[in-house]
């Protein structure tokens, strides 16, 4: 750590203010490799895949203001990591008769998580900073069955059942509270749709059911550091809904669609845990089924596309509804809905000398709406009352982009 650090005045400095710098040694490396076979109406994949991260994490304090006798630079922490990936899958499609496919694949994943060494979280219990020592293998199995018919030319049908499984990232694993390491998640997945794929019109109706076993969700804090989002694993969760596309393409120069998903996020037997200021201790708060955080239950958006003689006129328009911060679905900690237009105009010109210039403009948000997109939260209770807060991340109002670009 800094000590020993003295002023002009020969006095002891406790307190400055200082410059630092943090950086990384990243190496990557691997292969993939892949081969197919038919026989008849049947056809196969295979593929083998392995890959190796190495990297150090690493800080350095460049300067330290009113300390004469700072050397710089001066290492405070350095983490070393190590992550090996190796996956090997068989994928078959087979056609039953003329438009119904029947088609599954397997995928074996192996996963070595290593890191090692002080990372840049001050632990007040070592008066150091904290100590990372992270071992962590996965076997994951991966399967996908699913069938597709096409039908009348333009119509298909689809049903489809997988299972995946996903390990904590980086970040999960080094600012999660010591000692709880997070659990890998696994999915579930059902979908059934329908599509239209016709030149005037494409169409696609989906319905989905994920059922998640130690699903890892936001919990609407934040890391104190490094004001990473932070994650935590939930036991039993589900997500299911519709989802909705259409795209019309009435004139050449012409097109207008839109997308809605309409959805429900759910955590089971959750237990919401805050932390106490008279005793000292988190007060654990049974809520039973939530909705899941940052997870909106209506997500839709219309395009309107222009395009003729190398002008292009695109307006874009979302709405997002309302959010928990939190998985303890308190209505004091929400993210309001918003709907935000944007509009993008382009020409395209050609030359002989050069394929093409593009000259375009980005007028984001033209409609000059406050919103916020994002937030996090903090909720305690003291002398017997509880108290919540939401910090609030606004996204700018009105804003424009102009870019130009040039192929050859």
């Amino acid at each position: 750590m800094l000590d020993n650090l003295i002023d002009k005045d020969d006095n002891p400095l406790s307190k400055s203010n200082l410059v630092r710098k943090k950086g990384m040694y990243n190496h990557f490396g691997g292969f993939v490799s892949s081969a197919n076979y038919q026989i008849s109406k049947l056809k196969l994949s295979f593929g083998l895949a392995w890959n190796t991260y190495a990297g150090d994490h690493y800080g350095d304090v460049l300067n330290v203001v009113d300390a004469v006798n700072f050397n710089a630079p001066f290492e405070y922490y350095r983490n070393s990591s190590i992550k090996h990936d190796g996956n090997v899958f068989v994928k078959a499609n087979w056609e039953i008769f003329k438009g119904f496919h029947l088609y599954a694949d397997v995928q074996y994943r192996f996963v070595n998580q290593r890191i090692w060494g002080k990372d840049d979280l001050y632990d007040y219990n070592t008066s150091d900073m904290q100590e990372i020592n992270i071992n962590k293998i996965f076997n994951f199995i991966n399967p996908k069955l699913g069938i597709n018919y096409n039908f009348l030319k333009y119509n298909s049908v689809y049903a489809s059942f997988a299972m995946a499984n996903r390990e904590p990232t980086r970040k999960d694993f080094v600012n999660a509270e010591k000692g709880k390491d997070p659990l890998s998640e696994q999915l579930y997945d059902i979908e059934f749709g329908y599509r239209l794929n016709h030149k005037y019109v494409e169409l696609g109706l989906n319905f989905y059911y994920m059922i998640y076993k130690d699903q890892l969700v936001l919990t609407g804090e934040q890391n104190p550091d490094t004001y990473e989002a932070l994650y935590m694993n939930v036991p039993n969760s589900y997500r299911r809904g519709i989802e909705l596309s259409i795209m019309g393409h009435p004139l050449k120069w012409f097109s207008l669609g839109g997308n809605l998903t309409l959805s429900q996020n759910r955590v089971l037997d959750y237990t919401e845990y805050v932390s106490n200021s008279d005793t000292w201790e988190m007060d654990a708060i049974y809520i039973g089924t939530s909705t899941l955080s940052y997870s909106p239950s209506v997500i839709a958006s219309t395009d309107f596309n222009f395009h003729t003689h190398g002008f292009e006129v695109d307006i874009f328009t979302q709405y997002v509804g309302k959010q928990y911060i939190t998985n303890g679905q308190n209505e004091n900690l929400t993210i309001d809905d918003y709907c935000v237009t944007n509009l993008n105009l382009a020409y395209t010109l050609k030359t002989k000398k050069i394929e093409s210039v593009r000259f375009g403009i980005a007028l984001n948000n033209i409609f000059n709406s406050k919103y916020c997109a994002n937030a996090f939260a903090y909720s305690e209770i003291s002398g017997g009352e509880r108290y919540d807060e939401g910090y609030y991340l606004p996204q700018a109002q009105f804003n424009f982009l102009a870019n130009v670009t040039i192929k050859f």
